[in-house]
């Protein structure tokens, strides 16, 4: 914003009671006089550099963010853009910038104080509504305080657009009134800024908290173990008798244990894969080994085809026994925990029959081997 008001700064003319319009930023200069002149040239190349030049390189980097963050050096180079906002809202920087650079235009376009006023009353409107819909800030702390920041402008805006008539019209005590007001709405978001920054060191430094936190990941494990065990009708019927809020957290934490945990984004999400689980990706890579060393056994020998196909089948009557298991409505008492320690035995005993025999079948391959090389031998 800073950047804009000076490069616009040239453009900004005010009207004087002589009729002669000059800067608003220096009465000395005449706007349409040739000292004035001399200053657009400059002005124009500011606006092409820094506001078409720059913005345009800020909007490119933007676009191409989902696709390249995953590169360290991109995030170094570029992280400045997206780190303060939530990664599904990585392009709130865009708007940020915008917001700024609208404001300020409204100062080229009205001259009259009023229209000025209702200008940036307007930009502000807008931006806190987007602000309503998307929450862009990681910290939900810095959301609130941006929300009344935007609100605590527009009370300045309309306030000031009311001074001028106040003070010629009305009774003094009304415009000093009015200037009071002004100045305590303009400097509460400073006290406010104070209160959230303390608030947010209590939250991420208190020992309470951080045990609270730890309690609710140990609580979170079960829940969701209880929700993937009931079946499609029952998930369904809960999710359509819970409110439109709680779908939206549950879908919001969907998006996030998908793309940060599982490495698999749902939607448009900047995520540079630092928390995507290891365990998920070398269980997939185990299993892939396993069906290419159970493939090789049986086109080798159909003996021991049998004996993969055998135990293939064991695995997957595990796999199912354990579905089913998990599908079942949960045993309590001694009976239902017998019962889940046999199944478990025998889920174990199916696997280790399986890597048993596929270790019988690398002895007899090399068994194999070595018979084949000594009928070459003879056979010389």
């Amino acid at each position: 914003a800073g950047i804009a008001a000076m490069s616009l700064d040239t453009f900004k003319c005010s009207d004087n009671p002589n009729g002669i319009s000059t800067l608003s930023s220096d009465q000395s200069v005449s706007c349409g006089s040739s000292d004035w002149w001399a200053l657009v040239g400059l002005a124009v190349a500011a606006v092409g550099v820094y506001l078409v030049g720059v913005g345009g390189l800020f909007s490119y980097i933007v676009i191409i963010a989902p696709s390249k963050f995953g590169n360290q050096g991109f995030r170094r180079r570029w992280g400045f853009l997206f780190y303060r906002f939530r990664p599904d809202v990585w392009w709130w920087g865009l708007l940020y910038i915008g917001k700024g650079i609208c404001t300020n235009m409204g100062y080229m376009f009205f001259r009259v104080g009023v229209g000025q006023m209702y200008w940036i009353m307007t930009t502000v409107a807008v931006y806190t509504g987007c602000i309503t819909l998307f929450f862009p800030w990681r910290i939900r702390a810095i959301n609130a305080l941006d929300l009344y920041t935007c609100v605590a402008l527009q009370f300045v805006a309309a306030l000031l657009g009311t001074y001028d008539y106040a003070e010629s019209q009305a009774a003094p005590s009304v415009a000093n009134t009015i200037a009071v007001s002004t100045i305590a709405i303009n400097l509460s978001p400073l006290l406010a800024g104070v209160f959230v920054a303390g608030y947010i060191i209590y939250v991420h430094k208190h020992p309470a908290l951080w045990k609270a936190r730890a309690r609710h990941i140990e609580l979170l494990t079960p829940a969701l173990e209880n929700f993937s065990r009931a079946d499609l009708e029952e998930k369904t019927k809960f999710m359509d008798g819970i409110d439109e809020w709680a779908r939206t957290s549950i879908m919001d934490a969907l998006h996030i244990i998908s793309a940060e945990f599982q490495g698999v984004s749902l939607k448009a999400r900047l995520t540079d894969k630092r928390l995507t689980s290891k365990s998920l990706s070398y269980s997939s890579t185990s299993v892939d080994r396993r069906r290419t060393s159970n493939s090789s056994a049986t086109s080798l020998d159909p003996s021991v085809g049998k004996a993969g196909s055998s135990s293939s089948n064991n695995l997957h009557n595990s796999t199912v026994n354990n579905a089913k298991a998990a599908a079942a409505p949960a045993e309590v008492g001694e009976e239902g925990i017998l019962k889940s320690r046999m199944n478990s035995k025998n889920n174990n005993n199916s696997n280790n029959t399986h890597v048993i025999r596929f270790q019988d079948y690398c002895t007899s391959e090399e068994s194999v081997m070595t018979e084949s090389t000594k009928l070459e031998g003879d056979g010389r």
